[in-house]
């Protein structure tokens, strides 16, 4: 089985999170960026342990298939999980972070980085 057929059903369950998170990550990621600790937010879906960013999703309060946690551009490049020679590509790539956000998926299964288009505001005020 190629790696995208297995990671299709996982893209899948977290795309379904993001239709019920959407506002919760695009407010976090305005906060984010107006507060100046980074231009580039970066959500981490996990199924278990993880030691990147700090936990503000709990599935079973949210009843959503991942756990979240919040993190950034800037820790990812500390961890190394992003190379410094990558970091363009990486903001290029990421696009407009108020029009979309960064998912990093990290499971037994696979993972990496999915960049996922907020839903719409439906009149719901953001920060400025």
């Amino acid at each position: 089985m190629k790696e995208n057929d297995q990671l299709n059903p996982l893209l899948t369950t977290v795309k379904n999170d993001i239709r019920l998170l959407g506002q919760i990550l695009r407010h976090l990621s305005y906060t984010v960026i107006k507060e100046e600790i980074s231009q580039y937010p970066i959500y981490v879906a996990h199924n278990g342990d993880m030691d990147i960013g700090r936990p503000f999703i709990d599935r079973s309060l949210y009843h959503t298939n991942w756990w979240y946690n919040a993190s950034h551009l800037e820790e990812f490049i500390k961890k190394g999980l992003i190379q410094k020679d990558k970091i363009d590509y990486f903001i290029e790539t990421y696009g407009d972070p108020y029009e979309r956000s960064c998912i990093f998926l990290a499971s037994a299964e696979g993972g990496g980085f999915i960049f996922v288009p907020f839903p719409d505001q439906n009149d719901e005020e953001l920060p400025n």
